[in-house]
């Protein structure tokens, strides 16, 4: 009998919202990219898009370190 992983259910389930939540909000992750002062051949959208998502990954990394200890 198979077993529901649900560890791997949640974690399609944040992946689909924050891909929703990223395409709503893509006007806000332009400004992002012109607000870090990149330099000029940086300042096409997608690197905002970049930063963004290595800032979570980031905050995502240091809380799975906290939580494991």
């Amino acid at each position: 009998m198979m077993k529901i992983k649900w560890a791997n259910i949640l974690t399609a389930a944040i992946l689909i919202f924050l891909v929703t939540l990223g395409v709503k909000l893509a006007r806000n992750v332009d400004d992002i990219s012109l607000n870090i002062r990149l330099p000029y051949y940086l300042e096409d959208p997608v690197y905002g898009l970049m930063f963004l998502g290595l800032i979570c990954v980031t905050i995502v990394a240091v809380v799975k370190i906290i939580t494991k200890k």
